[in-house]
């Protein structure tokens, strides 16, 4: 969709174009329970890798369940489109899918060993309500620019507690250092 319902807020197009174009360094999505943000991810993870040659993206799901569902969206949208399908490089694994033009996808779990091994030049972090701010903090530190490929992180989640991680990056997006 285009087209945002509230006057103060973004449609889910204008997140998906921001994110991949990496227009700002870290954008904040938040949206209702089943609004599209992993499924959003998904389609931006693959738009990165496909126009990106050497572009490494890493998807933290804060639970298992739902780095799992985020690999699913991506494996039916490559196994649904012979184009992409025959960009894949090897087997595509959760843990791994490589493609020909030397980009990868990790699909990883927010853990404090799933955010300090990769330093992928794109990180998706899912449900970031459900993560801990000392996770958030590390894996703030795993992007890095490399080549012609920006760096960018892109949270998202619906904000479930009042002083949540939700609620902290809301408050911090007020000072600039993030968009929401």
């Amino acid at each position: 969709p285009r087209y945002s319902i509230c006057h103060d807020h973004e449609a889910p197009f204008d997140f998906v174009y921001h994110a991949f174009m990496a227009t700002y360094p870290i954008i904040l999505a938040m949206a209702n329970r089943s609004g599209g943000k992993t499924l959003d991810f998904s389609i931006v993870s693959l738009l990165e890798i496909r126009a990106n040659d050497n572009c490494e993206v890493a998807n933290l799901g804060a639970i298992q369940a739902q780095a799992q569902r985020c690999y699913r969206y991506m494996q039916a949208f490559i196994n649904n489109n012979p184009e992409y399908k025959a960009f894949v490089q090897g087997e595509s694994t959760i843990n791994r899918t490589n493609f020909i033009n030397r980009s990868m996808i990790e699909v990883l779990t927010a853990t404090i060993t799933g955010v300090n091994s990769p330093h992928p030049q794109r990180l998706k972090m899912d449900e970031i309500e459900l993560i801990a701010w000392f996770i958030i903090q590390q894996a703030l530190n795993m992007v890095q620019a490399r080549g012609d490929v920006k760096s960018c992180t892109v949270m998202g989640s619906t904000r479930k507690f009042a002083a949540g991680p939700m609620q902290r990056l809301v408050e911090m997006s007020k000072t600039g250092n993030l968009k929401l």
